[in-house]
C-alpha cells in the first residue's frame, strides 16, 4: 500500500500534471464499485491511470484509443480488491467517450478478465487461492 501511495504522489508531481485529469465512476478501472481515478497522459491518443474506491480497493491502468476520432479506447487494469487483502483482478478495458478520450465528458465500457481470490482459515492467513471471471460494465465521468 505504501508503494501505491508513493506512485501516486510521483504521478502527481510529474510536469504532465497541467495535462492530467480527474475522473469518477464504477467499475474496476476504477478501483471497485465507486472510485477516483487520476489520468496522467503519456501521448496525444495515451493515458496512464491510477485509482483509488474507498469502498473496495485500488487500481493501474493503461488506456489507448484506438481510432482518430479518439472515442474509442483499449487497455488494461490491475488492482486489489481491498486495500489489506492481496484479492486481486486483471482485466481488458474498453471505454466508449462521446465526448472523446481527452475531453471532459462521460464514458461508458465494459471490463472484462480474471480475478483471484482465497479463503481464509480460523486466525485469518490464506489458505487457497482460486480464479474467477471478472466482468463489469463501468460508467464515469472525466472532469
Amino acid at each position: 500500500m505504501l508503494k501505491f501511495i508513493q506512485m501516486l504522489l510521483a504521478l502527481m508531481a510529474c510536469p504532465v500534471m497541467a495535462q492530467s485529469q480527474w475522473s469518477v465512476g464504477t467499475g474496476y478501472q476504477y478501483g471497485g464499485v465507486l472510485g477516483v481515478r487520476y489520468n496522467v497522459p503519456v501521448g496525444e491518443y495515451k493515458q496512464l491511470s491510477i485509482a483509488v474506491s474507498p469502498i473496495l480497493g485500488v487500481a493501474m491502468g493503461y488506456q489507448q484509443s484506438l481510432d482518430d476520432m479518439a472515442v474509442h479506447a483499449l487497455g488494461f487494469s490491475t488492482g486489489f480488491e481491498e486495500f489489506t487483502a492481496d484479492d486481486g483482478f486483471v482485466v481488458l478495458t474498453y471505454n466508449y467517450y462521446p465526448d472523446r478520450f481527452r475531453n471532459t465528458g462521460w464514458s461508458l465500457g465494459v471490463d472484462a478478465g480474471i480475478r483471484t481470490i482465497g479463503s481464509k482459515d480460523f486466525l485469518g492467513y490464506k489458505t487457497d487461492r482460486s480464479l474467477y471471471p471478472a466482468l463489469f460494465i463501468n460508467l464515469g465521468y472525466q472532469f
